[in-house]
């Protein structure tokens, strides 16, 4: 699979376990007399070039908004390159006795990467296995001695192992090629999923650059952060080495290099893996003759952030440090999302919000007495097949700025919920989110704007201190 990357990149993976099932007879001698059914995992990525479009502006005297939000101590943006480790993946439920039923369906004690770099996405240490079924979904007659480790072609015959066992198939031009789509194929016991729980390692690798505008204060100004700055990620200034302490200037040399992070929010157990359980909203029902899709989707797009030592009194979460300057992430759990079925498009949109600091707010969500403060990030919608949005996340690019418009519509009782996102009247969407118990809304969001095309809308934002925030958002998609 391979994707052209702009400048600035929406990026998400989506792992979409297509299940397809069929009676399988148990030996006679086995008195438990299993069902099992057939797990095939494929893979699939979208992406979009977003760098040519620009962030609504306010001009004097009108109602749209000011221009850009200065960060105070966080720059975020898409990385170039990403990878994660993924130790094991687990389905758990129940089947038709009642009776908890926990499958494996992917164990690595150290850990098998996904890897995201330049323009190709690298999936194929996960799963080695692909899938044996012709194009119309029939089953593949193996011969004697035969096996469908490579998969087959577009005619439905086997694809042969190449001499050093890679997979190969040759293309339209007479190319041999490398297969770089795999598909695991597993039995799994038949039952009602309810939950998907993936272990990941506690590091990432990350590659990439940031640029903000810092505003003009004492704190920043210290650290030479005032102004326009790009910072690049550089392999001897990691995060995961406490032994250095470096300043902002340190990463504003040409080029970016890998660099380790940390993948926990916590900094105090930033060495212990990750451990996420996502439920699967009404279940996934694995049975005889059945066809299912179970998708992950990952949205990297403000994954690579930077902290600029610009702040003495606030780290970019609670026990970071403040002594230095470094790339991080705290987004890697509230990223993913977890549901049945395909999705059916993915969108993208940053934001800059006109904000207001208080609690009184005019009938048209303009600010009655304070001026607007600008902040900016990222909404993630994604779509179901007809192009009804169930699922959100939101992001500022500096939450050290101040923070309004954060969260998503995953929960931990019942996976997504969709609820959360409404159809008005006028056809556009009111897109509730959820951040510890605060439920910030995008009150008209519209479906129709075609790539970098903005619109503007208001928002019921999160407490701050003890104001809550309202005012407007102008968005443009992305992606």
């Amino acid at each position: 699979m391979t994707f052209s990357f702009g400048k600035h990149v929406s990026l998400l993976l989506i792992f979409c376990v297509a299940v397809s099932c069929g009676k399988k007879s148990s030996k006679k001698e086995d008195p438990t007399n299993v069902q099992t059914g057939q797990l095939m995992l494929n893979f699939e990525a979208s992406n979009a070039s977003s760098s040519s479009f620009m962030l609504g502006q306010r001009t004097a005297g009108s109602d749209s908004l000011t221009a850009g939000a200065e960060p105070e101590s966080i720059a975020s943006g898409a990385p170039e390159s990403f990878e994660i480790s993924v130790l094991s993946m687990d389905l758990t439920g129940k089947d038709s006795a009642g009776a908890p039923v926990n499958t494996n369906i992917f164990k690595s004690d150290a850990g098998e990467p996904i890897k995201v770099e330049g323009s190709n996405i690298d999936l194929s240490k996960l799963f080695t296995t692909y899938a044996c079924y012709k194009a119309d979904g029939s089953p593949v007659t193996l011969a004697a001695g035969e096996t469908c480790k490579c998969g087959v072609d577009p005619s439905g015959a086997v694809i042969a192992p190449q001499t050093d066992g890679t997979c190969k198939l040759t293309n339209a031009s007479g190319q041999l090629q490398e297969i770089t789509e795999p598909r695991g194929l597993l039995q799994v016991a038949a039952a009602t999923y309810t939950s998907l729980s993936v272990t990941f390692a506690p590091t990432a690798k990350i590659k990439g650059c940031v640029t903000g505008t810092f505003r003009t204060n004492a704190d920043t100004t210290a650290n030479g952060s005032a102004g326009a700055h790009t910072y690049c990620t550089k392999t001897a200034l990691a995060t995961t080495n406490e032994s250095i302490t470096p300043g902002a200037s340190a990463f504003e040399t040409s080029g970016a290099e890998v660099t380790e992070i940390y993948l926990n929010k916590s900094w105090n157990n930033r060495a212990g893996k990750i451990s996420a359980s996502f439920p699967i909203k009404d279940g996934l029902k694995i049975a005889a003759d059945s066809d299912k899709t179970l998708s992950l989707v990952i949205d990297v797009n403000r994954m690579l952030r930077f902290y600029n030592k610009g702040r003495p009194d606030s780290g970019p979460n609670p026990g970071f440090p403040v002594n230095r300057a470094y790339f991080f992430t705290t987004l890697f759990e509230e990223s993913l999302f977890v549901f049945a079925g395909r999705p059916g498009s993915i969108r993208g949109y940053s934001y800059l919000t006109s904000t207001c600091m208080e609690s009184a707010v005019t009938a048209d969500y303009l600010c009655s007495s304070s001026t607007p403060k600008a902040v900016a990030g990222w909404v993630t919608l994604i779509l179901d097949a007809d192009g009804v949005p169930f699922a959100a996340n939101a992001m500022p690019d500096d939450d050290n700025n101040l923070t309004t418009i954060k969260g998503g519509n995953r929960t931990g009782e019942i996976g997504i919920d969709p609820s959360m996102i409404t159809k008005n009247t006028d056809n556009t969407y009111s897109v509730g989110l959820d951040l510890s118990g605060a439920r910030p809304t995008i009150k008209n969001f519209d479906l129709t704007k075609a790539k970098s095309e903005s619109f503007e809308s208001s928002y019921d934002g999160i407490k701050n201190s003890t104001n809550f925030t309202f005012g407007k958002v102008t968005l443009t998609r992305g992606l």
